[in-house]
């Protein structure tokens, strides 16, 4: 009969409990503010225990309390009821990555910079319900560029946590945002021209030159105003008149234009024009020689008619007398009138102009005057172009050619200063106009004239009888000057 007895049944140990026991973790190793809690499960075990510690610096337990804060740990757990036998795992929480919220990039004018300002109050986004956690630091914020756009993305950086849970967070990215940068419209007074070094007339074009702060360059247009045409054209004018120049902002970041009118002006010029020769009545026509610094053609005047008239620059001697020769150049589009220059031509009678060539002065200017005393008086060397101070006793050569009697002498060319006539008779005694009648021939051989006004010419008298004399005559119609 038994009597009873006390006895103890201990648990039977796991086989292999490594493999046996099965930890189950958490759904998810990041922080939350929840214990990261495990769970256990074998073949007949009814429950588990578990035992939580901090390990590698992480300072947590034993505790059968799962850990919240983030860190490395160890899990233990131990079977209970029939049978014993534990395992164990490590594990890790993670800090919960968080965002920085509650700010924006302001939109600004463009300015040359990077420089972006921000607008709101940072938050802490992601962070558990009543954790002490919010946003410190300094922030810089700055645009990918500093050209203008839309939408130009905004880097920030500078941002931290703070807070008694902050250490439970990671903040895993700077914000990120994004802004525009309008163009900085320069006004028209704030573009300042250079004007070219001279604004007169030069035949170069008057370039001008702009400038604006923080403006890289310019396009120019140039437009004719005031009646001046011209333009718009991108290339300055040269021509004298009114203009304006526009000045165009090449520069995206910096738009506007100006514009500045200008004037170029005409140039100025000068007429040279010498003193003139002493002519004589009858000259040939004198061309005259004025010129303009300008190059344009200079024209002429005679202020008296009667004396010479002016076509075409040559100056046509009418009578003797004075007259003043204005020499002018009115100008054109881009040289002003110049100031005319006057000179005064003398025109001598054919006389004075023949006894100032020989050098005659005083009584020996007369006609009857015989300065050489060869007996021929200033009257006939002056009809037959003789020299009045060289005495040469012939004013006419004869040759006989068959039954004529060639004579040849030089005459004065204009009607006006001297008329001729030439007689053959056979003797001295008859009257002049009873001899026989000239016919004047040219002479082909003109060299050695002593002047413009002589001809060298010939006349044929017939031979009648035994002998025949020659008879001439020549009336001067020009008189000396008083």
């Amino acid at each position: 009969q038994f009597t009873g007895a006390d006895f103890t049944i201990t648990p039977a140990p796991l086989s292999s409990p490594a493999t046996a026991i099965t930890l189950t973790p958490p759904a998810d190793f990041t922080y939350n503010g929840s214990g990261k809690g495990y769970a256990g499960s074998a073949s007949g075990v009814a429950g588990f225990t578990f035992v939580y510690e901090g390990i590698n610096g992480t300072v947590y337990g034993p505790s059968s309390t799962p850990p919240t804060i983030p860190g490395t740990y160890r899990v233990t757990g131990s079977a209970t009821g029939n049978y014993s036998g534990s395992k164990s795992t490590t594990f890790t929480i993670g800090r919960k990555p968080v965002t920085i919220g509650g700010i924006a990039a302001a939109n600004r004018t463009f300015d040359g910079t990077r420089i972006a300002n921000l607008t709101g109050t940072p938050t802490v986004v992601g962070k558990e319900s009543g954790d002490d956690v919010s946003v410190a630091g300094t922030p810089t914020a700055t645009f990918d560029s500093a050209n203008t756009g839309s939408g130009k993305r905004v880097s920030v950086t500078g941002y931290s946590l703070t807070g008694a849970n902050a250490d439970n967070y990671e903040l895993v990215s700077q914000p990120v945002l994004t802004a525009n940068i309008t163009a900085n419209s320069i006004s028209s007074g704030s573009i300042t021209f250079t004007a070219p070094a001279s604004l007169v007339f030069d035949g170069d074009p008057k370039v001008y030159a702009a400038s604006a702060a923080g403006v890289g360059g310019f396009t120019y247009s140039y437009q004719g105003r005031n009646g001046t045409v011209y333009g718009p054209s991108a290339d300055a004018p040269s021509d004298a008149g009114d203009y304006t120049v526009t000045a165009t902002s090449t520069d995206a970041n910096n738009p506007g234009s100006g514009t500045q009118d200008f004037t170029i002006q005409k140039a100025t010029q000068t007429i040279t024009f010498g003193p003139l020769p002493t002519l004589a009545a009858g000259a040939p026509g004198l061309v005259l020689g004025a010129t303009s610094s300008s190059g344009l053609p200079v024209s002429y005047a005679s202020s008296d008619s009667s004396v010479a008239t002016v076509s075409n620059g040559v100056v046509t001697i009418v009578g003797s007398g004075s007259t003043t020769i204005t020499a002018s150049q009115t100008g054109n589009a881009n040289y002003a009138a110049a100031t005319s220059v006057a000179q005064t031509l003398t025109v001598q009678t054919v006389w004075d102009a023949w006894a100032a060539a020989n050098g005659l002065t005083g009584a020996n200017r007369n006609h009857g005057a015989d300065p050489d005393g060869d007996g021929f008086s200033n009257a006939q060397e002056f009809a037959f172009g003789t020299n009045p101070n060289v005495a040469n006793f012939q004013l006419f050569e004869m040759t006989k050619s068959g039954g004529e009697l060639v004579v040849t002498f030089l005459w004065r060319t204009a009607v006006a200063d001297a008329t001729y006539d030439i007689r053959s008779s056979t003797n001295l005694s008859a009257p002049f106009a009873n001899g026989a009648g000239m016919t004047v021939y040219g002479v082909s051989d003109q060299s050695g004239l002593p002047s413009f006004d002589y001809e060298r010419v010939s006349v044929r008298l017939p031979i009648v009888g035994d002998r025949s004399f020659i008879r001439m005559e020549a009336t001067v119609l020009t008189y000396p000057t008083p």
